[in-house]
């Protein structure tokens, strides 16, 4: 009881120039609004893919977007969405 053993890993290539970091932005539909459910600093892998597991407690659709940013003195400067992707989640 308590314990998630649901998950979806994302997986992207990463872009290495200019990028200090990633968004990851969750809906639940494709045309729905998506949320930013997680950040990831810096190109952290050392492979040219980037992965991560999001924990997931209801089955169902999912859909995930994922940004690359750069930091600036004066903030963030966030790069375009990607397209998205689907995930369902069994019982």
């Amino acid at each position: 009881a308590g314990i998630l053993n649901k998950y979806v890993q994302l997986t992207w290539t990463k872009n290495i120039i200019n990028t200090d970091g990633y968004y990851i932005y969750m809906g639940l539909a494709y045309n729905s609004a998506y949320a930013r459910i997680d950040t990831l600093v810096g190109n952290l892998s050392t492979t040219n893919n980037m992965t991560r597991i999001i924990p997931i407690s209801t089955p169902g659709f999912y859909y995930f977007k994922v940004s690359a940013y750069k930091s600036y003195p004066a903030g963030k400067l966030e790069g375009p969405l990607s397209e998205w992707a689907i995930a369902q989640v069994q019982n």
